[in-house]
């Protein structure tokens, strides 16, 4: 400390470099640096250096002060002038490296040692700040023994090199330690990733043990050709179905009924949604039902390969199916409201929760061609899914069918429902369509 030489407290520790860092973080043009190289200039022109010295809370008044008083000393002797500035300037170049490596004054596996080394130098800036300090103020200076006290002078400054030295081993020993630190934060990562990868296989392994048995492949549209709406047909009721799929508000519904008379074109509408949902990127699932295709009418495969869809899409939800089948196997064995909970809207919920500004839209056309003997159930349970989607209003479930008997009468009660939208097409509607498409054709 400079007690001795009247120029105040300071401490040579992690509270001051933190100090200091803060300090030159929010003083750029008042760093240790520029204010030691403001105060030369003013010694080299016999000005009055104190003035140039920031008043607190600077937190290295202390210490320019004291370099300030070795500066004076250098200007007024020759034989000493470089070695006392080049000591200057190597206080300020460590002291700058010191703060500059702060972070990792704040592992404990270097802070015993650094703060040994630390008070060490700071003893020995004292030493010199003092000798030149009571040098400037000894007018008898001059006659002593100039040759022994330039001698103990070099002494001091070899010492404090032998100091830096050893502070310059710890500044890099930090700097491996961060270096470390990342290499361990890397291979952290990299294990992460490693246990994601097996987690992921032993996902997709039990998704495929339970669930693959009851899905079934040629479900979409494009597997079994339905060809979308041609360009300038239907495009009233498309328009009122993708309002409704953008429709996120609280009073928007979660469920579409798409109705219609035999080759009405049903399966062109629901077959044109698909495909635009698809190429934007908010198509969830799909599963056409085509009695043409057996496997496709049995209701036990239905929400199976929908949630096998869904899991596809999304890490997150393939977890929560995971989770699900796993903890109850047996779920994915027949149709049933604990399946259509578990399987269906649960992972409709868990793929809407990850973007509620998005889509997740989910198509099942063709209900009515489902195997007429599981119809009226098959229905019964399909018409209550609204009623746990209610909270997710991005959640866009589409289904269309004739308004065959075995569907009509679950799904008339579920309409009472406010999140359930009825949408119907005509026969007629369709003829006079075709009919403009053609003329409109011919006319080209």
């Amino acid at each position: 400390r400079f007690s001795a030489c009247n120029l105040g407290d300071w401490e040579l520790d992690k509270i001051f470099l933190e100090e200091l860092e803060s300090w030159e973080r929010d003083h750029p043009q008042g760093t240790l640096n520029k204010i030691l190289q403001k105060v030369n200039k003013a010694v080299q022109k016999g000005a009055a250096w104190k003035e140039v010295i920031p008043d607190a809370p600077f937190p290295a008044q202390s210490l320019v002060k004291g370099l300030a008083q070795v500066l004076a000393l250098a200007a007024s002797l020759a034989d000493a002038d470089r070695k006392l500035r080049d000591f200057v300037m190597d206080v300020v170049e460590w002291i700058t490296g010191l703060k500059d490596n702060i972070a990792s004054f704040r592992d404990p596996e270097f802070s015993e040692i650094k703060l040994k080394n630390l008070a060490k130098v700071r003893e020995i800036i004292d030493k010199i700040c003092e000798w030149a300090k009571s040098r400037l103020g000894d007018k008898r200076w001059s006659k002593l023994n100039m040759e022994t006290e330039i001698a103990e002078f070099k002494r001091l400054v070899q010492k404090a090199h032998e100091i830096f030295l050893e502070m310059s081993l710890i500044t890099i020993s930090g700097k491996v330690f961060r270096l470390q630190k990342t290499l361990d934060e890397i291979n952290s990562a990299y294990k992460a990733q490693e246990e994601e990868i097996a987690a992921e296989k032993v996902r997709r392994e039990t998704l495929h043990r339970v669930l693959n048995p009851h899905t079934v492949g040629e479900s979409t549209y494009d597997q079994q050709g339905k060809l979308p709406c041609q360009q300038g047909t239907r495009e009233e009721v498309l328009q009122t179905i993708w309002g409704w799929i953008h429709d996120h508000s609280r009073e928007s519904q979660n469920f579409l009924w798409l109705t219609g008379d035999p080759g009405c074109g049903k399966s062109a509408v629901t077959a044109t949604i698909t495909r635009k949902a698809k190429d934007e990127r908010f198509l969830w699932a799909q599963f056409f039902i085509n009695r043409n295709i057996d496997k496709t009418t049995n209701p036990n495969v239905y929400f199976p390969t929908i949630a096998r869809q869904i899991s596809d899409t999304s890490v997150k939800v393939e977890r929560h199916v995971h989770n699900t089948v796993e903890k109850t196997p047996s779920v994915a064995d027949h149709m049933s409201s604990d399946q259509a909970a578990k399987l269906f809207i649960g992972a409709i919920a868990e793929a809407s929760k990850l973007n509620p500004e998005r889509p997740v839209l989910v198509v099942i056309d063709g209900l009515d061609e489902t195997n007429h003997a599981h119809l009226y159930d098959t229905a019964k349970i399909i018409s209550r899914v609204s009623e746990g989607l209610s909270t997710y209003p991005n959640a866009k479930v589409m289904i269309a069918s004739r308004t065959e008997r075995e569907i009509h009468e679950p799904f008339t009660s579920a309409l009472t429902n406010e999140h359930v939208k009825r949408l119907h097409l005509s026969t007629k509607e369709s003829v006079v369509e075709v009919g403009n498409f053609l003329r409109n054709g011919l006319e080209k």
